[in-house]
């Protein structure tokens, strides 16, 4: 406040008076607060520590995914999920998809690419078409994700339930290269 004080023009005017004091007084605290706003807000700009721009972020990044559920998320999953939308890279590899399964709960994943048949191909291998060069399917090990009919189960369940499985295939089908079909087994 002493500071702020001294900046005053000299004028003819009491700069002890009792409203002085008080302006003065507001004014040094939205400078304090401004201060230590500024040291919060070195905070803010790392997505993996960010509170009060974590809305903003999520905007800039195309946050929540269509793909992820959103309730129940904690503030700690809504910073993972942003800053692995800003550090994912991608890839054309069969080995991204796997991880990509893997980290989304399906270890054991394998991708199996399709190729042209050939003359020069066995009889026993699958003709297809060159068409089919721009197939792969992602086959995953039987899941726990599918949840079947049993004895116990009330008549109005469906005889199998992937609603589980939903997360897998829309972040495979919107990271996939566009130009490529991707067919999903779960090992049914």
């Amino acid at each position: 406040m002493d500071i702020l004080a001294r900046l005053l023009p000299p004028v003819a005017y009491d700069s002890r008076g009792p409203a002085l004091a008080a302006e003065l007084a507001a004014m040094a605290a939205l400078l304090d607060d401004g201060l230590d706003l500024g040291g919060v807000l070195d905070g803010e700009l790392d997505p993996r520590s960010t509170y009060a721009l974590l809305d903003e972020f999520e905007q800039t990044y195309g946050l929540p995914d269509a793909c992820a559920e959103v309730d129940g998320q904690t503030i700690a999953d809504r910073r993972l999920a942003l800053v692995t939308r800003i550090t994912a890279r991608g890839s054309q590899q069969p080995a991204y998809y796997e991880a990509l399964a893997e980290a989304l709960g399906y270890p054991g994943t394998r991708v199996y690419e399709y190729t042209p048949w050939t003359c020069t191909d066995t009889c026993a291998e699958p003709v297809a078409s060159a068409d089919w060069r721009f197939v792969w399917v992602m086959q995953m090990p039987q899941s726990e994700r599918v949840t079947y009919f049993t004895a116990g189960s009330p008549c109005i369940e469906p005889l199998a339930n992937w609603s589980s499985i939903e997360s897998i295939t829309c972040v495979v089908n919107r990271l996939k290269p566009a130009h490529t079909t991707c067919f999903f087994d779960f090992g049914v």
